[in-house]
């Protein structure tokens, strides 16, 4: 929950016309979470939690696991707000100077052109194990498919045909990195393809590198979905007795109930009201 300090606007605005206004923003709000037709675009990364399938935690855990086993360095290629996001979360985490501390080393690269960026990774590695992660909302990033052309051919030159084992791929469904990786037989893992969903740390390109890291997606995930929402006195009147639809992103339906996200309604003083608490992968037994 979000507290934003109002105290120095009403010398512009008088309570009045600030609380007429509380059901127009409600209604703006509502209409952004629950995406209703007519509404702007770039929304993609408020749905990113609960839109994420089981078999993809699944996936990152056992590419993960692989990574942990037989790389001393995980190489993360990719020039976009997705690889950022993982690197300022791991910093977050772990500090800056993890890679002098922890294995795998994680090392952040595809956005320079730099040659002599090239020749220090490529004196970094020539002793070590590693593997790739290509990251790229487009699959079409020039610095990006530079720099993973470049590491490509010297994990083929290091480790022969298996290779292919030790490189992941995240980007949208029928990029060209997306078929490049399925001719080549690397680990594919879809990003989505919405406006803004690419850029959320909800996908896995940021969960991959986190989770090599030593950073659970699933506990980032169950993080994200704990809820507090606030109804005015205005919305519960306007309501007259009918249930409320909540403005949040939808969340994911558990079968335990210590596993499952959390909801905080927050109700004026002495009111009951029903809401609709938007819930993904819903079956008919939820």
């Amino acid at each position: 929950m979000v507290n934003v300090d109002i105290s120095n606007v009403w010398a512009a605005v008088s309570l009045p016309e600030l609380l007429g206004r509380e059901k127009e923003v409600f209604d703006a709000h509502q209409k952004l979470v629950n995406h209703q037709p007519g509404g702007p675009d770039f929304l993609g990364w408020l749905s990113r939690p609960d839109s994420i399938q089981a078999r993809l935690i699944h996936g990152i855990r056992r590419a993960s696991d692989q990574i942990l086993a037989d790389s001393e360095v995980l190489v993360v290629c990719g020039a976009c707000c997705t690889a950022a996001a993982a690197k300022a979360a791991i910093e977050a985490y772990h500090g800056c100077a993890r890679n002098l501390l922890h294995t795998p080393q994680i090392f952040f690269v595809g956005g320079s052109l730099s040659s002599r960026q090239w020749l220090e990774l490529s004196q970094l590695l020539e002793d070590r194990s590693y593997s790739l992660l290509l990251v790229s909302p487009t699959g079409s990033d020039l610095g990006t498919n530079v720099t993973a052309r470049g590491l490509r051919w010297l994990m083929e030159r290091k480790y022969g045909a298996t290779a292919k084992n030790r490189i992941f791929v995240a980007t949208p469904v029928g990029t060209p990195l997306h078929r490049c990786g399925q001719e080549e037989g690397y680990e594919l893992f879809p990003m989505p393809r919405e406006l803004g969903g690419t850029a959320s740390i909800f996908t896995a390109g940021a969960l991959l590198p986190m989770a090599a890291a030593g950073i659970d997606p699933l506990a980032v995930l169950d993080g994200a979905v704990e809820t507090a929402v606030k109804l005015s006195a205005s919305v519960v009147d306007d309501a007259q007795g009918a249930a409320i639809a909540l403005p949040m992103p939808a969340v994911r339906a558990e079968r335990d109930r210590e596993d499952a996200p959390t909801v905080t309604v927050d109700l004026p003083r002495n009111a009951s009201v029903l809401v609709e608490i938007p819930v993904a992968n819903a079956g008919t037994s939820t």
